[in-house]
């Protein structure tokens, strides 16, 4: 289901039972999985995949050649403010270049997650993760800096001018 006032650009594939919710914006070259719920007011980059069974909350943000792996959950309220007499508090997580999440992942509201940082399958990322950096755990704890070898090759750097 794509809802009106949704850009969707060139060479993207939507699989069944996605769900893309009004100001959305898709870029050039993306996948979405099955069953993926994509709320209003999300950007997602170029050359993004975003596995089967994700829940991307409103007014998150993806730059381009993120991997977000299948069932990853995103939040963006904070706090839960329709059972509290506190005001409700919309803060979308940022996806930084060439990040990749793993499987089952959740990502707390208004998170931001460098270039290129990996998520471990199953963290649970409060705070704000470094760019080249690995996290695992609840809460994501630091593991280690990502290796050279596995940052984005210079070629698409170039093919995609970033």
């Amino acid at each position: 289901t794509i809802y009106m006032d949704v850009d969707i650009a060139n060479n993207c594939w939507i699989n069944h039972n996605a769900i893309i919710r009004e100001k959305s914006d898709i870029s050039d070259d993306t996948s979405i999985g099955i069953n993926v719920v994509c709320e209003n007011d999300v950007s997602i980059g170029k050359r993004c995949v975003i596995h089967n069974n994700c829940m991307i909350c409103a007014q998150t943000q993806i730059e381009s050649f993120v991997f977000v792996g299948p069932g990853v959950i995103f939040t963006n309220n904070s706090p839960i403010g329709h059972l509290r007499n506190v005001p409700d508090t919309l803060r979308g997580a940022k996806l930084r270049l060439g990040c990749a999440i793993g499987g089952g992942a959740t990502i707390c509201p208004g998170v931001e997650i460098g270039q290129e940082a990996i998520i471990a399958a199953g963290a649970i990322v409060t705070k704000d993760i470094p760019s080249r950096t690995i996290v695992a755990g609840n809460p994501a704890k630091k593991l280690k800096d990502v290796d050279e070898e596995s940052f984005i090759k210079k070629d698409f750097h170039k093919q995609y001018g970033i």
